[in-house]
């Protein structure tokens, strides 16, 4: 029996959350893609509220801004450009296995890359979800925690001060995750040698 959306009759292709014993809310495309839009403007929100208590215990501290801030009007920026992924390819029977949201902003970081010095580390992260996303072997929930610690370090790597900290770590957790994928692990491999190159290692 197909299920139908929980909000319009379209019938449903995502299961959302956990509320019922079904394993989730079930809902369309459109309806699904709506609520990431919300989700994605609530990421923005909480980021900017992220940035601006960083700020202040900076100006407590008196050492001056230290680095970490998400850009938050760039990715707004690219994000609101187009409903579609300008840079990034991947096969509609792949597209509802990885979240639309990270999708958005890996997008949008690899055009706040293009024609920087990041260029290459945005030509690099293109790769390594595109990778992601037909992988046969790795099963769909391996991909979404794949992509969001991707996302995680794509944030960092096209803010104006990345903490280097935070990205190393987040690398380290990428290359744990992709340890059982040798194509997976090949981008990696090769998006963390773009990013030592404009981070200095």
């Amino acid at each position: 029996m197909t299920l139908k959306c929980s909000q319009c009759p379209t019938p449903a292709l995502y299961l959302v959350g956990d509320d019922d014993s079904e394993g989730g809310t079930p809902m369309c495309l459109a309806c699904y893609g709506r609520l990431e839009d919300i989700r994605f403007r609530q990421y923005l929100m909480l980021s900017a509220s992220s940035n601006q208590a960083l700020d202040e215990m900076d100006f407590m501290v008196g050492f001056g801004r230290t680095g970490g801030r998400i850009p938050v009007e760039a990715l707004a920026k690219a994000a609101s450009m187009s409903r579609t992924y300008n840079n990034i390819k991947i096969a509609n029977s792949n597209i509802g296995v990885i979240n639309t949201g990270n999708l958005a902003r890996i997008d949008a970081a690899i055009t706040i890359s293009q024609g920087t010095e990041s260029a290459e580390f945005g030509a690099r992260l293109k790769d390594l979800v595109e990778s992601i996303a037909k992988n046969d072997q790795a099963t769909n929930e391996k991909k979404k925690e794949l992509v969001e610690v991707a996302t995680a370090i794509s944030d960092q790597a096209i803010s104006k001060t990345p903490s280097k900290t935070v990205v190393n770590v987040l690398f380290g957790k990428l290359v744990s995750l992709a340890s059982d994928f040798s194509t997976i692990e090949g981008a990696v491999e090769k998006l963390k040698a773009a990013w030592d190159a404009i981070s200095g290692g």
